[in-house]
């Protein structure tokens, strides 16, 4: 072997003993997983795990450093996250007793947000018949009003042109967001993030899913099945610590179901079935047992008098008032009892609103915010008393908005626009109930061509 043979193989040798010098570990897995779940890190070429290693898991200012349970020959190491991790994506380095910090990657760690971000989240579809289904995932500033980031959140699902028919809800811990898909016919859940962006976890069939609600204390929805020609379904889903749905219970109902709601203590679950083909518009209660299960017969049928096409359905927390949107008459209110059985308010005669046509209505906080009208359009506030909605104040606003969302402590008041401009207006409330845009309203949605639907904040 010549010298110039020698020469190659001692540099081939060099850069092998290099690369396995300054090799990284190969992987961690998994790289999504809720706080409390193991972990492995594997480093087969240098074999650097030796004891003493840590894991370092770093996400805006929050630095976790994990115990490694390591052993010879030092090329694996086991660790755990820690219980009370925050949600969000980490990244995540090992830190070795020499001091040497390898980078590993990030990691997805699922799970409640902290701090609570005050986020606004609107869906948004396309200017045709069927498109991608999107989320704008806003922020809602001190101020009230909302920033907007320069792209959309993409999901795994389609849209009818009306975004404002597909269901959308929260976890009452604000970790998870849940999505209808009203044309793909999903569900689709979302972990939410400490900045208050979202990552697709799972996706379930359910056909239309035009209303969800998430029970209070219980990792579960309750989604609106909208099975035609009959019946529809209620359908129960549970969702694990990593997000993943399943159904767990179905309960048909009478067909054309529409509004979905529970009691403050999930007690009760309260549905709403417009007045189309052979329905009769009705409102039905379901009894909701320890373990978040529907009970197969409604405890309690009311038939609104006179109703014109009654759709969602509201629940006051502070007097478990249950409330239910007419189209073209109004609200109507019951009283609802210990056994679930439900008592008209004002008569059985819905509370009038100011527009022409009611888009929708939602409660917080002792209130009751009620958007109406094509052409002129209003946003009435009423005071929620215990016999029933008192007007408190009205606000003449931009014609085009369809959807409304309301702070938990009824404060501020969002609108989307259905009118493909992207606007999102904010309006303050009083602590008169009176009504006023904030300065510094609308926030556009950065895309053209988009009906605004459902909403909701997290604030």
């Amino acid at each position: 072997m010549t010298k110039r043979h020698l020469s190659g193989l001692f540099l081939l040798l060099a850069l092998a003993l290099s690369a396995a010098m300054f090799q990284g570990p190969t992987k961690i897995a998994p790289t999504v997983a809720p706080a409390g779940d193991p972990f492995s890190i594997v480093d087969a070429a240098a074999k650097r795990l030796v004891d003493g290693s840590v894991a370092i898991f770093r996400l805006a200012g929050i630095v976790k450093i994990l115990p490694l349970e390591t052993h010879h020959p030092y090329s694996t190491a086991r660790g755990r996250l820690a219980a009370d991790m925050v949600g969000g994506e980490y990244t995540v380095s090992v830190r070795l007793p020499n001091g040497t910090e390898i980078a590993l990657g990030s990691f997805t760690v699922l799970g409640p947000p902290s701090p609570s971000w005050p986020s606004l989240y609107v869906l948004a579809s396309s200017d045709g018949f069927a498109g991608p289904h999107r989320i704008a995932e806003g922020t809602i500033n001190a101020d009230g009003t909302v920033s907007f980031p320069a792209t959309l959140r993409d999901t795994n699902g389609l849209s009818n042109l009306n975004s404002s028919d597909s269901g959308l809800a929260v976890s009452s811990d604000r970790a998870w967001l849940f999505v209808g898909h009203n044309e793909s016919n999903l569900v689709e859940a979302f972990a939410r993030q400490p900045d208050g962006s979202l990552i697709s976890t799972s996706t379930i069939p359910i056909q239309t899913a035009g209303s969800i609600i998430a029970h209070p204390t219980l990792p579960m929805i309750y989604v609106a099945d909208l099975t035609r020609p009959t019946p529809s379904f209620i359908k129960a889903l549970s969702y694990t610590p990593g997000g993943i749905l399943a159904v767990s219970q179905t309960v048909a109902t009478p067909d054309e179901l529409r509004g979905i709601a529970l009691t403050a203590d999930g007690a009760f679950l309260i549905t709403t079935h417009i007045g189309f083909f052979s329905t009769a518009n009705r409102v039905e209660v379901y009894a909701v047992d320890a373990a978040g299960h529907v009970s197969a017969t409604p405890v309690d049928t009311e038939f609104p008098l006179d109703a014109g096409r009654i759709a969602d359905v509201v629940v006051d927390a502070a007097t478990g008032g249950v409330y239910i949107k007419d189209l073209d008459r109004g609200i109507y209110g019951y009283h609802l009892d210990g056994s679930g059985a439900l008592t008209p308010m004002n008569g059985g005669v819905p509370f009038p609103v100011s527009g022409n046509f009611l888009h929708d209505v939602q409660a917080a906080n002792g209130r009751l915010v009620a958007l109406s009208g094509f052409g002129s359009v209003f946003i009435d506030v009423f005071e929620i008393q215990p016999a029933g909605l008192a007007i408190a104040s009205t606000l003449a606003v931009h014609d085009g908005q369809q959807r409304l969302a309301v702070t938990a402590d009824g404060t501020t008041v969002f609108a989307s626009s259905r009118l493909f401009d992207g606007y999102v207006r904010s309006y303050a409330v009083s602590p008169t109930l009176a009504l006023a845009e904030i300065v510094g309203s609308p926030a556009v949605v950065p895309a053209a061509g988009l009906n605004l639907g459902r909403l909701i904040a997290t604030k």
